[in-house]
């Protein structure tokens, strides 16, 4: 059974996740969905990517009278080039994540469902995994401990205690 100094169940945005592993630590990474998390797949980022332009359409409709501007033509949003574009960024964005795991040699990617089968052990796809000390890292969503580290380290304080 491989054994780990951290594991990390559900990526999110993925980057933050390192310093441990550039520290020495051997590092476990399960994500069951596409790298990023919810942010950069389905959240945050795909919608400013279609809020943004049609917040400037509906300005353009609502005030370039007011503001003396005039255009030859009629101002459209095309949606589905705007939903193509926005689908194919988060995408390469999603992949782009994946590489950077892979060059670091303490770190190990694993895809699919985690579950805790007793006290340190997590299991993935059949495999168990050993976490060598008390404490697992669940990724539920943006973490106070991650987003505010002043060094951009782990605080082993705020992280989860099994």
């Amino acid at each position: 059974m491989k054994q780990y100094d951290l594991i990390i169940i559900g990526t999110g945005g993925g980057t933050k996740l390192r310093p441990a592993a550039d520290l020495g630590k051997r590092v476990a990474i399960i994500e069951k969905e596409d790298l990023g998390g919810t942010c950069l797949n389905r959240g945050c980022i795909p919608s400013k990517m279609l809020i943004y332009p049609a917040d400037l359409l509906t300005h353009w409709k609502e005030d370039h009278e007011k503001f003396f501007m005039k255009a030859d033509t009629k101002v459209e949003l095309d949606w589905e080039a705007l939903i193509t574009r926005t689908t194919e960024t988060v995408t390469a964005d999603s992949k782009s994540i994946a590489p950077g795991y892979e060059k670091n040699p303490n770190v190990d990617l694993y895809r699919g469902q985690a579950r805790f089968v007793e006290g340190k052990v997590v299991e993935v796809n059949g495999e168990k995994y050993l976490k060598k000390n008390n404490s697992i890292k669940v990724k539920v969503g943006p973490s106070e401990s991650m987003s505010k580290s002043k060094k951009n380290t782990i605080d082993p304080e705020k992280i989860i205690e099994d």
